[in-house]
């Protein structure tokens, strides 16, 4: 496991580009949401824009970052790394071209089963650890404008309140974290091995079983990097220059996490002999 972060991070320094991507959406996705702010729009063909801009991004980003992978020669000089990540960069927007369509047909799926397991975490923290009215109140938790208002709103509840809201946000951010994992390891198939997206889907249900303690070192290596994330973010505060660095380096995050996980299916393919055994 400490080969593959060490390969994954490896291929991220050496391929900087990777994260250009990211940051452009970023940029783009901001520029949108600020141009249609406080005006009346319709929201169909707003939702529709932005699911077709997540599409494009993520079929040339995804594709790119598979270059990367498939690429990757520990022996290569600095000459042919830059040449290597110059070459993957400009494959962007033949994935675009090569796997736009499959891209939605992935996010249908997300949708579903994001949808799916969320109803089911709700019914269920709903039957074990009972309804919290904290939880009825995060309308007025998201639209309070200072931290005054915030500790008002919280100190108004019960202990009791507290403890089931905190059971409720400990069982969410589990599940969100697995499904969070599971879905980049099912994108990550559905680009490595090429296939439709509904054998993509049973590939990645068979490889997150039999590879279950990887996935779960992943899951927890990925917290403790977010956690460190956060922090940083926190100490570089509000001011500009420290925004720039914390959206930098959640790009990078994001780009590791799809690095890893592309990383990990792909050297745990090659050991067990190919993509057959999993169906």
């Amino acid at each position: 496991m400490l080969k593959i972060v060490k390969k994954s991070f490896q291929i991220l320094t050496n391929n900087l580009v990777l994260i250009q991507p990211v940051l452009l959406y970023i940029l783009l996705t901001l520029i949108i949401v600020s141009h249609w702010s406080g005006k009346k729009i319709l929201i169909i063909p707003y939702a529709i824009l932005i699911i077709l801009l997540a599409a494009a991004f993520v079929s040339g980003w995804l594709f790119i970052n598979k270059s990367a992978i498939l690429d990757y020669n520990p022996d290569d000089t600095k000459e042919i790394i830059d040449s290597k990540a110059i070459k993957n960069f400009k494959k962007f927007f033949e994935g675009v071209g090569a796997s736009f369509f499959k891209t939605l047909g992935l996010f249908c799926i997300t949708f579903l089963i994001y949808s799916l397991v969320l109803y089911s975490t709700i019914k269920f923290c709903t039957k074990i650890f009972g309804q919290s009215e904290l939880i009825n109140q995060m309308p007025k938790l998201i639209n309070a404008k200072t931290k005054e208002d915030i500790l008002n709103i919280v100190n108004s509840f019960s202990l009791h309140d507290l403890s089931v809201f905190s059971k409720w946000i400990l069982t969410n951010y589990v599940i969100i974290s697995v499904l969070n994992y599971f879905f980049v390891l099912y994108y990550a198939i559905a680009f490595l091995d090429e296939v439709n997206i509904f054998k993509a889907l049973w590939r990645s249900i068979k490889f997150f079983i039999l590879n279950l303690i990887n996935s779960v070192k992943v899951i927890l290596i990925m917290f403790v990097i977010y956690i460190g994330l956060n922090l940083i973010s926190m100490v570089a505060g509000s001011n500009l220059i420290g925004l720039v660095i914390s959206v930098i380096l959640t790009a990078m995050y994001f780009n590791y996490y799809i690095l890893l996980v592309f990383c990990l299916y792909n050297e745990t393919n090659n050991s067990n002999n190919g993509a057959e055994q999993l169906g």
